[in-house]
């Protein structure tokens, strides 16, 4: 036994030696084998709290370099405290130098075997703010995959456009705050899309993603008429509205009395009305992409811009209005407008009911009094007065204001007739007037048409005659009447007496005819 330990001795020596050998060359300061935050890739991490970091790693000797945990963030928003060393590891001696700062380096132990260790460290947030943490052991063996922690202020995040509308082909500008890395402005609707960058934000269509926990902002285009609505986690949305022009425009914006001006806006959808504050929308021309319904308002025909054509009938600032959008037209003076046939006082509003301002520069100028310029007065004419059955005239209804001025052009006029027919039975006025044809009926008689324009009211009559048929006259002869004729007997004697009775001795012939009877006789 002696002599077969002595020469196994060599052996249990080789064999000691490829041990040590063995343990050195194992996986030691090979790069650290896990990483988390919080337990995964990512944490966000309230302000004055702190999240937990885990590296895995193996643990050698004190000659090989320390384990290193770094955090990219500067020490103002993030630092690492209170890291514990622990896992398989049999000595937990390990030196822990960087707490409280942005780096944590962890020395090996004393003894030369290799064990898989573990280092648990805190992160403190101090402020909002993104921390790209990695870790490393031999800068030859490389890092892990890096984890992030995002500090978040306690407040919710933030939302705003720079415009409630606009016209579509225009931006707006949406920002904000972030409070994570990655949160997303979404806008919903269709109506636009974000530029491909901003600041602190990337973006695709409508979707904008925030980069880091601060301040964002990115331009939205309107491509479509509509309204874009933005959200952004537990911010209060915020809307665009898409195609609404700033101002409604009117050209010329001043005008003298019987003037035209163009007055054009943007509608979101068909149906919608462009509004005058008083009379005075055409029906000629006829409005672009619009309908007229009267002197003050014309309907939109589809989505798009409406332009419409108004008159000046009396001196008047008139507000036209679209969907709350406003804009304004000054109806000057009366005749050639002032000054010298412009808008009254070129182009800006001038305070009619200041009837003592002084203009121009030292003269005096009392401003025109400012009228309703709704009819008042209506003049119904016939021409003619008085037709035939079935047959035409042309009737004339003449509209004045209260101030006896021709109401402006457009102003509705209805007519109502007792008899006969009415084409159109509605018109308008043109000039100051409206014209209709009357189809008299087949019977005679006076026919009462009444006009009737606003609350004033006038009517006219009609006098309507129907020939008739003439009599019918016989040119044949006549046959005379009858008379019947008796034949007497003949008398006895033909003695003429004396005339002793009176009678001419009449009385006593025998012969001749007598009247009483009413017959000849003989």
């Amino acid at each position: 036994m002696k002599t077969l330990s002595w020469k196994l001795l060599p052996l249990l020596g080789l064999l000691a030696v490829c041990a040590a050998v063995g343990r050195w060359s194992t996986t030691a300061d090979a790069a650290p084998s896990a990483l988390t935050a919080n337990g995964g890739a990512s944490a966000n991490v309230t302000v004055g709290t702190a999240g937990t970091v885990v590296v895995t790693y193996n643990d050698d000797d004190a000659t090989q370099p320390p384990l290193l945990l770094t955090s990219n963030a500067p020490t103002s928003v993030g630092f690492f405290y209170n890291p514990v060393v622990g896992g398989a590891n049999d000595n937990h001696n390990q030196v822990v130098t960087g707490v409280n700062t942005a780096q944590l380096s962890v020395a090996d132990d004393a003894d030369g075997s290799v064990e898989v260790t573990t280092l648990t460290a805190s992160f403190w947030c101090l402020s909002a703010g993104t921390a790209t943490i990695t870790t490393s052991q031999n800068a030859n063996a490389g890092t892990t995959t890096s984890v992030t922690i995002t500090c978040v202020d306690n407040v919710a995040p933030t939302l705003a456009v720079s415009a409630a509308s606009q016209t579509v082909g225009s931006t707006v500008t949406v920002s904000g705050t972030c409070t994570v890395a990655n949160q997303q402005v979404i806008g919903t609707g269709g109506f636009g899309t974000f530029a491909a960058t901003g600041t602190n934000t990337t973006a695709t269509g409508a979707t904008a993603t925030c980069t880091a926990a601060a301040a964002y902002s990115i331009v939205f285009t309107c491509s479509t008429v509509g309204t874009e609505t933005f959200t952004l986690g537990a911010a209060t949305p915020v809307t665009v509205a898409c195609g609404n022009a700033t101002a409604l425009v009117v050209t010329p914006a001043s005008n003298y009395v019987g003037g035209s001006s163009t007055v054009s806006g943007t509608c979101t959808a068909p149906g919608q009305a462009l509004t005058a504050s008083v009379t005075g929308f055409n029906v000629s021309p006829q409005p672009v992409n619009g309908a007229w319904a009267n002197g003050t308002t014309v309907n939109c025909v589809a989505a798009g811009t409406v332009t419409a054509t108004f008159t000046c009938g009396y001196a008047v600032n008139v507000t036209f209005s679209l969907n709350g959008v406003l804009g304004y037209l000054n109806c000057g003076s009366y005749g050639t407008g002032y000054p010298y046939g412009t808008g009254y006082p070129y182009g800006t509003t001038y305070p009619y009911n200041n009837y003592n301002t002084t203009y121009p520069y030292t003269n005096n100028y009392v401003a025109p009094l400012v009228t309703t310029g709704v009819p008042s007065n209506l003049t119904v004419t016939a021409n003619p007065q008085s037709l035939n059955c079935n047959n035409t005239s042309t009737l004339t209804v003449q509209v004045r204001d209260a101030n006896g001025n021709s109401v402006a052009n457009g102003t509705s006029v209805m007519l109502t007739t007792t008899s006969g027919n009415l084409s159109p039975s509605q018109a308008t006025t043109s000039n100051g007037a409206a014209t209709v044809n009357f189809l008299a009926p087949s019977t005679s008689g006076n026919v009462t048409i009444t006009a009737a324009a606003g609350s004033a009211l006038n009517s006219t009559s009609v006098n309507v005659t129907c020939a008739t048929a003439a009599p019918v006259i016989n040119t044949a002869p006549v046959a005379p009447p009858s008379i019947p004729i008796a034949v007497a007997a003949p008398r006895s004697t033909g003695v003429i007496n004396p005339p002793n009775t009176g009678d001419a001795g009449l009385a006593s012939m025998t012969d001749g005819f007598s009247t009483v009877t009413g017959a000849f006789a003989w």
